[in-house]
């Protein structure tokens, strides 16, 4: 399941737990659509039967891994990705674009409720401390 709505991973889920019995996990595109996997599971009664897992971190997705809605979320590095973007561009703004690689890595990392009150979103999923827009 991929998109942004948690009504449409509510509909989706819903759909998908009636036909499908035996669900164990489910991996969705957006932390967000999660949240409404998560409460069509719970509805359910299967929260402790199927692993629920998202990508990127919202304040929702941060609770519900803090009250168990959500198992694991997984986050992209945005401040990473973000700096392979600049990087990018200066080298196409200067002509060296042959230097440029096919593929930039940057790190994800796992918050789950075990970490997720611990983990530093500052410079991962949100700015470093101290930036500012100029």
């Amino acid at each position: 399941l991929a998109n942004n709505d948690p009504a449409l991973g509510l509909a989706e889920m819903e759909d998908l737990l009636q036909t499908y019995h035996d669900i164990q996990g489910v991996m969705t595109g957006s932390a967000v659509l999660g949240m409404g996997v998560a409460q069509a599971i719970d509805a359910a009664g299967k929260s402790k039967d199927i692993v629920v897992t998202g990508v990127d971190i919202f304040d929702e997705s941060v609770n519900g891994l803090k009250d168990g809605r959500m198992d694991a979320v997984i986050l992209q590095d945005t401040v990473a990705i973000g700096r392979w973007g600049v990087k990018a561009a200066v080298a196409v703004l200067e002509g060296k674009t042959a230097q440029l690689s096919k593929n930039f890595w940057v790190p994800v990392h796992i918050v789950t409720k075990d970490n997720v009150n611990t983990f530093d979103f500052a410079g991962t999923a949100n700015p470093p401390a101290g930036w500012k827009l100029r």
